[in-house]
């Protein structure tokens, strides 16, 4: 694809495109989920950098996860990429404090093979998803991602349920518009 503008032609490079299945997320292969699955199956090196956090859930968060603005919550914020390019996404995890008080590794950078939604599986949550994606300029803050200021990105809010329909964790991901493709899968049972 060859994106034009006012100053000439403009050809993404096609090594750092992804193409995401959404249902990536639901399923472990070998030790990995979510961003890592895709990115190897497509043949490339994916890395990410998390940094874990107590925070104070803001209203969009509070609202997400069912607590009162204000309430404690953890956050896992991660970039991610492929090596040798600048990130495609930025993916922060919310997580409420009670479910966190019975899965401790959820505090964790490294909370082992298959991530957050194997730890919630092995204590007994049969995890589900709902994800909504919407389209935007970027803020300045997210040309960390390798974003020029004109170029959309996709905005992609998940929320994990449990079998009970509880929250278990509220997901915002930020997503290069032109180095990103998402494909979503249905079939006539769902």
């Amino acid at each position: 694809m060859i994106l034009t503008t006012g100053t000439g032609a403009q050809v993404p490079v096609a090594d750092s495109t992804m193409r995401r299945a959404a249902d990536d997320v639901t399923r472990q292969v070998g030790t990995w989920r979510g961003f890592h699955v895709s990115a190897t199956r497509a043949g490339h090196e994916p890395f990410t950098e998390t940094t874990v956090s107590e925070v104070e859930a803001d209203l969009e968060v509070g609202r997400g996860l069912g607590v009162l603005t204000g309430t404690p919550v953890i956050r896992r914020a991660r970039r991610q990429g492929i090596v040798g390019a600048p990130p495609v996404q930025l993916s922060t995890s919310y997580l409420r404090l009670d479910l966190v008080a019975k899965i401790s590794l959820l505090r964790e950078v490294n909370t082992g093979p298959g991530g957050i939604y194997s730890r919630m599986e092995e204590f007994g949550h049969r995890v589900h998803f709902e994800e909504s994606v919407t389209c935007r300029l970027p803020y300045n803050e997210e040309r960390e991602i390798g974003n020029r200021l004109n170029q959309p990105v996709l905005v992609l809010w998940r929320r994990a349920y449990d079998q009970n329909n509880r929250i278990l964790d509220l997901t915002h991901r930020i997503v290069v518009g032109d180095r990103h493709e998402l494909v979503y899968r249905y079939d006539s049972t769902t």
